[in-house]
């Protein structure tokens, strides 16, 4: 009976022992898989470092590629344009005309007003003045005669006023558009005369309107047309303020010494030898 009881105690013994080495093992082997799990997993803080800076860099990259697009699309453009640019219409026109002085020296400029029917050579003969009062641009008779650059003005050196005469034609052509100018609103729309004067263009502003006559000779009066040459400032100050003080309409432009100036006129039936009187200073540049 003792035999039988020690072995039966003896069997517990090992029961208990075998029981507490496998809840051991299973401790160890559990602590063991979890210590391997979170050596796999990275942590938190690690993986929403590396996903912000996926982020940032592919945003990074595409709004590195939308401005390269634009800035690429832009400068496209502005190359386009510079390279579709082509001369200017006055350029054209300096094109157009440069061949007629050749063809006829007699040309020393030409003279347009937009949108209207002036668009024509102005011719200059200070020995033969009225060469081109019944011809044309070839020398052919021509009622309308062409514009003519008065003989007292000068090109080499320059007049500070240059002066051009033109018929006052009833059909419209030639110098009738002046009698529009004492109409301020006419004026207003048109106020820009352009000359094209060897390979320059020059442009004048409208700032005096009046009508006048031609004098007698013996008559001591200021004489519009003899106000060529300007060497003093006094003299330049008499002309503008004769033609402010008989200008149809207040412009608000008084020129200054030193302005050239450019006077067209045609003829005008309000009073014998009667003269209608466009003045204007031109702009600078």
């Amino acid at each position: 009976m003792e035999i039988k009881a020690i072995l039966k105690n003896a069997n517990k013994k090992t029961i208990y022992t075998i029981v507490g080495v496998s809840v051991i093992i299973l401790v160890l082997v559990l602590v063991l898989c979890i210590s391997r799990c979170s050596a796999d997993i990275p942590e938190e803080s690690t993986v929403s470092e590396e996903v912000s800076q996926e982020i940032s860099a592919e945003i990074s990259e595409e709004i590195s590629e939308e401005i390269s697009e634009e800035i690429s699309e832009e400068v496209s453009e502005e190359v386009s344009e510079e390279v579709s640019v082509g001369p200017t219409e006055d350029e054209l026109k300096l094109q157009e005309i440069a061949p007629l002085y050749d063809e006829n020296p007699d040309m020393c400029s030409w003279l347009k007003i937009d949108d209207t029917i002036v668009d024509y050579p102005v011719m200059y003969t200070p020995d033969n003045p009225n060469k081109y009062l019944r011809a044309d641009f070839y020398g052919n008779y021509s009622g309308h005669g062409s514009l003519i650059m008065d003989k007292r003005c000068a090109l080499d050196p320059e007049s500070e006023n240059l002066i051009i005469h033109g018929h006052n034609m009833t059909g419209g052509t030639m110098f009738r558009i002046l009698h529009d100018y004492p109409k301020k609103a006419f004026r207003d729309e048109h106020p820009i005369v352009k000359l094209y004067i060897g390979n320059e263009v020059r442009e004048y502003e409208v700032f005096a309107v009046f009508y006048d006559k031609v004098y007698y000779q013996t008559d001591t009066c200021f004489k519009f047309y003899e106000f060529t040459e300007i060497d003093t400032e006094e003299r330049f100050n008499e002309g503008i303020s004769y033609f402010k003080s008989h200008s149809v309409y207040d412009t608000g432009i008084t020129p200054e010494y030193g302005d050239r100036l450019l006077t067209l006129v045609t003829c005008s039936y309000h009073t014998e030898n009667g003269r209608i009187v466009v003045v204007a200073r031109e702009i600078a540049k």
